[in-house]
């Protein structure tokens, strides 16, 4: 590989700006042994022109950005914010960018139960955008799409991790005005092949093909949330919290892509329009907001997305905050998750034992980690939003 092409190793986010740039289509995410992507070349086809690298946002320097400001935030509408992982903003200003012809991206399950970025240009197909998807999505053409449509003069809400809106920016080269872009407070995103293993499990255990699923069901509440899967034969299965063996997975980071422990796109100040988070410790900063059924933290980082909370304020109850208030109970808005050290034997052993057999194995917290995991309780942090 010369130096003209990307070669991060661990550093590689997966965005897949580098393959929407290349012009000669050389460039192709392959899945590795953990099931995350990586840029591969066709060095045969290469001409070496070093596009690659001027897109990768992980090679780009980061910007210093204004501290935003910061609202507790949740719709008015409780099926809104019942059908969102928080306080429903997101789709507030999803619906109103479609309502006015615009288009809207973000992260859907296909009918195999993979995660992958779509866009949808009506309100029908919004559903399927919402909720917390705890696995990485896979960006395949999306980029390539943004731009077609804004260069026919539509507008465009683009929302995902930080650094697959990092990864779109870079791939632009500017933000244009038709642009409106998304983030989320993210722990990290976990291997898609650790997700397929899990839903195996569940689907032999039930004897049923799984057909739909939530990371973040709320009817036992939304701080007390559910892993939810439901079968094609009308079961379900729904384990509370921490009681689920992905969600424990997820929670002990021992799941994530390895570049999630060295994130070099979190902080409170980011390229994107407005950051989207669960607003934890929203019960003293803002009690009069809090009913347990949801409340949107909501980082506003632009004047493009002050407008776009503006445009939908009516349909909203919100207050500002002071931003360093806000995300105290939230750590992973400002901070890399921490490395878990049984994490290289948990992929060692993926394809050989049987998950929740691995789970238990990997992902049970020690005394240490339970100590910890009681004082993060008690002072009202819980696991971020994915």
């Amino acid at each position: 590989m010369t130096a003209a092409h990307v070669d991060l190793g661990a550093r590689c986010v997966g965005c897949s700006a580098c393959a929407n740039a290349c012009p000669e289509s050389c460039i192709h995410m392959v899945a590795d042994a953990e099931g995350f992507v990586y840029a591969e070349v066709d060095l045969a086809a290469c001409t070496g022109c070093g596009i690659c690298r001027t897109v990768c946002p992980v090679l780009g320097a980061r910007d210093d950005y204004a501290e935003p400001v910061a609202h507790a935030c949740r719709a008015l509408d409780d099926t809104v914010r019942m059908a969102s992982t928080s306080g429903g903003v997101f789709g507030l200003i999803a619906g109103q960018v479609l309502d006015e012809g615009g288009v809207v991206f973000g992260a859907a399950f296909d009918e195999g139960l993979s995660v992958a970025h779509r866009y949808v240009e009506t309100r029908d197909g919004l559903g399927q955008l919402q909720g917390s998807k705890y696995v990485q999505s896979e960006i395949g053409p999306a980029y390539d799409q943004v731009a077609s449509f804004l260069g026919s003069g539509r507008r465009v809400l683009f929302c995902g991790t930080p650094c697959q809106v990092a990864g779109l920016s870079s791939f632009l080269g500017d933000h244009p005005p038709e642009l409106l872009t998304v983030d989320f407070v993210c722990l990290g995103v976990p291997s898609p092949l650790v997700w397929r293993r899990y839903v195996t499990e569940r689907e032999e255990q039930s004897g049923a093909r799984v057909v739909a699923t939530s990371f973040r069901d709320k009817s036992e509440g939304w701080r007390t949330y559910s892993a939810a899967l439901r079968f094609e034969d009308g079961s379900e299965y729904r384990r509370v919290l921490g009681a689920d063996p992905y969600i424990k997975a997820l929670r002990t980071t021992v799941s994530l892509r390895p570049s999630c422990y060295e994130c070099r796109f979190k902080g409170l100040g980011r390229g994107s329009d407005i950051t989207l988070a669960d607003f934890w410790g929203v019960e003293r900063v803002c009690p009069e907001l809090d009913d347990d059924r949801g409340t949107s933290l909501v980082l506003v980082q632009s004047d493009r997305g002050q407008r776009a909370l503006e445009g939908v304020s009516h349909l909203m109850e919100s207050r500002q905050v002071p931003a360093d208030v806000a995300v105290a109970a939230n750590p992973s808005a400002t901070g890399s998750a921490p490395r878990n050290p049984r994490r290289e034997a948990f992929f060692g052993d993926l394809e050989r034992l049987p998950f929740d057999r691995l789970v238990a194995r990997y992902c049970t917290p020690g005394l240490v980690e339970r100590v910890r995991g009681r004082i993060a309780r008690a002072a009202g942090g819980r696991g971020a939003r994915g």
